[in-house]
């Protein structure tokens, strides 16, 4: 959806069930983006632990790979048990991290997609964490908005 919105040719590096791995960091495309996206998705919150050194040098080495496209860091969506995990860090301060990251790191911008998608879990697939379709159409609309900013 959000390539459709810019007009843009994409490619999806995600890998499920991957945080912030570096050295997939610094493995170059045979391209040159015009905008790099970075989402943490909400699967990864119980490796939060991890969050600061390993998105910290995972965006420094993106840097490196690509040292003049913009990079967009996104945090994650609402999920329907974000209060519900006294055992996991404070689900906000996981956009929090990511924040104090971009902001370390030459021309990485920070968006909080947290508002992104209403909190209603009809929108969701799995009911909290997943979103569906509908869910995504708000995720992507909230991201196109967010974008302006940057492109």
């Amino acid at each position: 959806q959000l390539v459709a919105a810019l007009d843009a040719n994409g490619i999806n590096k995600a890998i499920g069930g991957e945080v912030f791995c570096p050295e997939l960091a610094s493995l170059p495309d045979d391209v040159t983006p015009d905008l790099i996206t970075v989402a943490y998705g909400t699967n990864d919150w119980n490796r939060f632990c991890r969050l600061p050194e390993d998105a910290a040098t995972f965006y420094r080495t993106l840097r490196a790979t690509y040292p003049n496209t913009p990079i967009v860091a996104l945090a994650p969506v609402w999920r329907a048990d974000w209060q519900d995990h006294p055992d996991h860090t404070d689900f906000r301060l996981v956009a929090e991290g990511i924040s104090k990251i971009a902001e370390e790191v030459e021309n990485v911008h920070f968006i909080d997609c947290f508002g992104f998608i209403p909190e209603d879990t009809s929108l969701f697939s799995d009911l909290y964490l997943h979103p569906n379709d509908e869910g995504f159409r708000h995720y992507a609309n909230g991201l196109i908005d967010a974008l302006s900013d940057f492109i």
